[in-house]
């Protein structure tokens, strides 16, 4: 039951909400070499080896 209106609750809000974004008018890239020295450097001093 409790799956039944969380389906029927997702899809009310997927149908009444509004993305105002504009496209880029250039291809968007990931900045994967950023992300990932960002997450070691924040999680390295936090789990000891």
């Amino acid at each position: 039951m409790i799956l039944v209106i969380a389906i029927l609750d997702d899809g009310t809000i997927m149908t009444i909400s509004k993305d105002k974004v504009k496209p880029s008018p250039h291809l968007d890239s990931w900045k994967l070499n950023e992300i990932f020295i960002t997450v070691a450097s924040r999680t390295g001093p936090a789990s000891p080896s």
